[in-house]
């Protein structure tokens, strides 16, 4: 087992508790409170417990080959998709609604669910091995690993985003922001714009409100 491939599924461990305390300090009368863009806080929250949900369905579906041989392969694919943004703003709203009358509950079950099967991988087998293993996401065929990862950072970019519409220092995880941090610089050197990005990271100018590495 190397570093590497323990740190994927360690990573997306800690990402998945973080955002799951951070969503049990939502008050019952912050739900319909707004979260992000068209989502409220309920469709917000529905939203990044998908990544607990499609993780699970992923692993339950080996695949022949490896097309999308990285995060950033499987985000540009997804990213192509015809209506893909109507299809993820109505998805999250019909999860948010699923969440039901007890949502912080429900999404803390959804996190054990994706955790304990994770972890019922690792009893039969090594990180090593579960990392490497091949499965049919949405997008195409990937490592485990290479997955995960994409998760991870689905949930440390939509737990900022609750962190936000609660008012709260998001306080992330160092292993998991970090990778999050690197799949966005990948993304932003694939768009042309990396050098935008190191602009404002070093002091050199600003981006607009509607900046995204995800185009």
């Amino acid at each position: 087992m190397t570093n590497t491939h323990a740190r994927e599924l360690d990573d997306f461990a800690a990402a998945a508790r973080w955002c799951t305390s951070l969503v049990a300090t939502i008050g019952d009368e912050q739900w319909d409170e707004p979260g992000l863009g068209a989502w409220d806080l309920r469709g917000l929250v529905g939203h990044t417990g998908r990544a607990f949900l499609t993780l699970e369905t992923a692993l339950d579906q080996p695949a022949d080959e490896v097309t999308l041989p990285s995060p950033e392969d499987y985000f540009a694919a997804i990213l192509s998709q015809q209506g893909v943004d109507d299809l993820v703003l109505e998805r999250g709203i019909a999860s948010g609604r699923d969440l039901g009358d007890d949502p912080a509950s429900a999404f803390a079950a959804k996190c054990e669910s994706a955790l304990s099967r994770l972890s019922r991988l690792e009893e039969v087998s090594s990180s090593a091995s579960v990392a490497d293993a091949a499965i049919m996401t949405v997008g195409g065929g990937m490592r485990t690993g290479d997955y995960v990862r994409t998760r991870t950072f689905e949930l440390v970019v939509h737990g900022s985003d609750i962190a936000a519409a609660l008012g709260t220092d998001p306080q992330i995880p160092d292993s998991p922001l970090r990778d999050s941090l690197e799949i966005a610089v990948e993304l932003a050197v694939r768009g042309g714009t990396c050098s935008r990005v190191l602009a404002a990271l070093t002091g050199r100018g600003g981006l607009a409100g509607d900046f995204s590495v995800l185009g």
